[in-house]
């Protein structure tokens, strides 16, 4: 997940973005975004505008329930994401 600086603020601009990157495995997606977001809130400690999530899961419902809940832990965030064989992130290649 990545976030930059928010773009409705035209002082902000002179400003460099602002990247985080977390890593979680679980079976239990909705504790896996629960950790990925408090490890997100921890690095960037500010409101997120754009998420790039990748997701490799079992459960095909999964897919679906991403941007769900996402969207709860960060509202109005712009969401680009896919699904992926084999996922990197937070230093583990």
């Amino acid at each position: 997940m990545a976030a930059a600086v928010d773009a409705s603020r035209v002082s902000d601009y002179n400003l460099p973005m602002r990247f985080a990157s977390a890593l979680h495995r679980s079976s239990d997606l909705g504790a896996a975004v629960d950790a990925a977001a408090d490890t997100i809130r921890k690095q960037l400690g500010g409101k997120v505008d754009l998420l790039f999530p990748f997701l490799r899961a079992s459960d095909p419902n999964d897919y679906r329930r991403l941007p769900e809940l996402l969207e709860v832990r960060f509202p109005g965030a712009t969401m680009f994401g896919c699904a992926a064989k084999g996922v990197i992130g937070a230093g583990h290649e």
